[in-house]
C-alpha cells in the first residue's frame, strides 16, 4: 500500500456555502464518509452492502427508539456482550454514527434544528473514530511492509487529533498500571484528557478508546 492510498480526507467537503448548509447536508456527508471508511477497512465491499447490512438495519433500530446515545451505552457495557464474542470497534462506531445521522435527519425533517445539530456533532465524532482506525491500520501495514512509512508517519505527526490520541493512550497505560488514582472512571479520564489535549473534544470517543485499549491489553499474552 502506497502513501497516497492511505490518505484520508479529514475535513467535510460541501458544495453549499456555510450559510446555506443544513443539518441534513452534514448528516448525508457523514454517511458518505462512514461508507468510504468501511470500504477502505474492507468491512463492506461497496455502498450497496453498506445500505443493506448497516444503514437500513440502523434505521429500523432508531425507529424502535434506540438512538446513538442508547447504542453507545449498550456497546460500552461489556456485560451486554455475549461471553466469548468480540465487538468490532470500527463497525460499532460506524453503527453509532449512522444512528446519530438518522436521528439528525428525522429531527431536521420535523423542524427541530437544534436537536438535529447536536446529533450531527455526535455523528461526526463517531465517524472520526472510524477514520482514525484507517490511519492506525495504515500505519501498521506500512510498518510491516516498510512501504510509505515516512508518508504515514508524517501524516500522523501533523494530525493534532492523532498526536493527542497517542498521548492519551500513554496516560491511559499509566492509569491502567495504577497511577493517577483520581482518574477512576473512563468519564473522569476523558475529562482530564480533554483538559490536557484540547484537540480531543468528545468524551464519548475517548471513553470508546478506553474500552478498546482495555481489550487490547487483556488480549495480549502475559509476559
Amino acid at each position: 500500500m502506497k502513501g497516497a492510498e492511505v490518505c484520508v480526507m479529514l475535513l467535510d467537503q460541501h458544495l453549499k456555502q456555510r450559510n446555506e448548509r443544513e443539518p441534513k447536508d452534514y448528516a448525508s456527508q457523514i454517511l458518505d464518509s462512514v461508507t468510504n471508511s468501511l470500504i477502505k477497512l474492507e468491512i463492506v465491499q461497496d455502498e450497496k452492502q453498506f445500505i443493506d447490512e448497516l444503514f437500513n438495519p440502523m434505521v429500523s433500530v432508531v425507529h424502535k427508539g434506540c438512538g446513538g446515545d442508547e447504542l453507545y451505552e449498550f456497546l460500552s457495557d461489556e456485560t451486554n456482550i455475549p461471553q466469548g464474542k468480540e465487538v468490532n470497534n470500527r463497525k460499532a462506531w460506524a453503527q453509532i454514527a449512522i444512528a446519530y445521522c438518522v436521528q439528525a435527519l428525522r429531527a431536521s425533517d420535523s423542524g427541530d434544528l437544534t436537536a438535529a445539530w447536536t446529533y450531527v456533532v455526535d455523528a461526526r465524532f463517531a465517524a472520526d473514530a472510524v477514520l482514525s482506525s484507517i490511519l492506525d491500520r495504515a500505519a501498521a501495514i506500512s510498518a510491516r511492509s516498510n512501504v510509505g512509512r515516512i508518508g504515514v508517519a508524517a501524516k500522523l505527526a501533523n494530525d493534532p487529533v492523532q498526536a493527542a490520541k497517542a498521548e492519551a493512550k500513554k496516560l491511559w497505560l499509566e492509569r491502567y498500571a495504577g497511577e493517577h488514582p483520581k482518574l477512576r472512571t473512563n468519564e473522569q479520564f476523558a475529562i482530564e484528557v480533554m483538559r490536557r489535549w484540547p484537540a480531543l473534544k468528545s468524551s464519548k470517543v475517548i471513553c470508546g478508546w478506553c474500552t478498546m485499549w482495555n481489550k487490547e491489553v487483556k488480549s495480549k499474552p502475559a509476559s
